[in-house]
């Protein structure tokens, strides 16, 4: 979806949304993983503002499910994803055995700004289907194998990472009692045995910082949804994943520290203290820096 059909898929979701009363409203976009109203202070600013920001903030995958529900099917197609410079495409990889895992990996991945596809692993799945799993292969950047024992029983997934691969994508095995076999064994599997899934998602996002080709992206990502908090608890959210990469420039630095300035959510919350930013400033730029 280019940013034209984004923009006008908004715009549709929003008049229609508003024509809903304010509880259907609330359990649409909850059921769909977007933000709610009740986040945001509705004294001081319209529900038509507050849910143009609310879609602003959703992925292109959750807006388009939002779409199908309301049966837009101009903006349900999904052809050729274009790779964005301004955001990380993951593919997730697993049996339907685990479908509820894999959601509760894109849930909290998107929590970092990093777009995920998930693949509903079926039988027999449509021509479309194949043409959607085709599509969002060939433009991720990275594929994560949930490996668990019905890996390797599945018609699909061995297909899924075999493509990746082919293309030269970056494979994130996660190993649960399944290591990496085939040609998926010259990549380090990241062991998930008895660990809760945001423990993981931390691990993978540090791998990712680690990387030059996703760090910048990443970092970029995460103090973007810094700057625009909707809320106290979304701003110490949002900084303390910042505060989990392994990587800030020193203009990136500078945006964290003025963020508050344009966002009041920043500026008030007391868990963002000048300590805090400070303690962030020495670990990434040195210690003297901020005495300067």
């Amino acid at each position: 979806m280019n940013k034209r059909e984004r923009t006008n898929l908004i715009l549709e979701l929003s008049k229609i949304l508003m024509k809903e009363d304010f509880h259907t409203r609330e359990v649409i976009l909850t059921t769909y993983g977007l933000e709610t109203l009740e986040n945001y202070d509705l004294m001081n600013e319209s529900e038509v503002y507050i849910m143009n920001k609310i879609l602003c903030n959703g992925s292109n995958e959750r807006l388009i499910e939002v779409g199908s529900h309301f049966n837009l099917t101009e903006f349900s197609s999904v052809e050729e994803v274009e790779i964005s410079t301004n955001q990380i495409h993951i593919f997730i990889s697993h049996v339907i055995q685990n479908k509820e895992l894999a959601e509760e990996f894109k849930e909290e991945l998107e929590n970092y700004g990093i777009s995920c596809f998930v693949a509903h692993v079926d039988i027999n799945p449509s021509d479309e289907w194949i043409k959607e799993i085709e599509s969002n292969l060939k433009n991720c950047h990275a594929l994560i194998s949930i490996l668990t024992g019905k890996y390797k029983e599945s018609l699909w997934t061995d297909q899924e990472a075999g493509y990746a691969l082919g293309l030269g994508k970056l494979i994130i095995p996660m190993d649960y009692s399944e290591v990496p076999y085939g040609l998926l064994s010259k990549f380090q599997a990241l062991k998930a045995n008895g660990k809760k899934t945001c423990t993981l998602v931390a691990e993978i996002i540090n791998l990712l910082s680690s990387k030059d080709e996703f760090s910048q992206v990443l970092s970029n990502t995460l103090i973007r949804n810094y700057e625009r908090s909707v809320s106290y608890m979304d701003a110490d959210q949002n900084l303390s994943r910042i505060e989990k990469l392994s990587t800030l420039n020193g203009e990136q630095i500078q945006r964290i520290r003025f963020a508050g300035e344009n966002n009041d959510q920043i500026s008030d919350c007391f868990k963002i203290s000048p300590t805090r930013l400070n303690n962030l400033e020495c670990k990434h730029l040195g210690e003297n820096v901020s005495k300067s």
